[in-house]
């Protein structure tokens, strides 16, 4: 798991506490996808664990006391739970960078931001408005 979540915080670099902890989730949430994946197919391809009675036990995880086809259906339904939340925290990492952008704009003259174009001017200084009128 601290591989997962070790690749994770390389590839996303994390700015911010909220970040960091949604790329915890995100390494937590692909960890137990991966776990009951394995689950699912050994299940589906017929490797189930042995049973602490059963005289070939040799200490490995015990399936729950379920039908064989209700833990088949119990792994499939835990991969599908784990793959939206990693999909979920994914999507919220990815909006937060999208929409949370700071953007910092120095010593411009000129900034276009959509259809919007704002003009910066250097202090000058307007020239004194003329007079209408007589002139002496």
């Amino acid at each position: 798991m601290l591989a997962i979540r070790e690749a994770f915080r390389k590839e996303w670099q994390p700015n911010n506490g909220i970040e960091a902890a949604l790329i915890d989730t995100l390494a937590q949430a692909h960890y137990a996808y991966l776990f009951w994946l394995e689950r699912l197919m050994g299940r589906a391809i017929g490797q189930v664990e042995l049973d602490e009675g059963d005289p070939r036990w040799e200490g490995r995880w015990r399936p729950p006391r379920l039908a064989e086809a209700e833990a088949t259906h119990q792994a499939a339904g835990m991969v599908d739970r784990f793959n939206r939340l990693f999909m979920r925290t994914l999507r919220g990492l990815r909006d937060l960078r999208r929409y949370a952008t700071k953007v910092t704009i120095q010593r411009a003259q000129q900034v276009n931001i959509g259809e919007q174009q704002v003009n910066v001017a250097a202090d000058v200084a307007e020239p004194p408005p003329r007079q209408v009128g007589r002139s002496d």
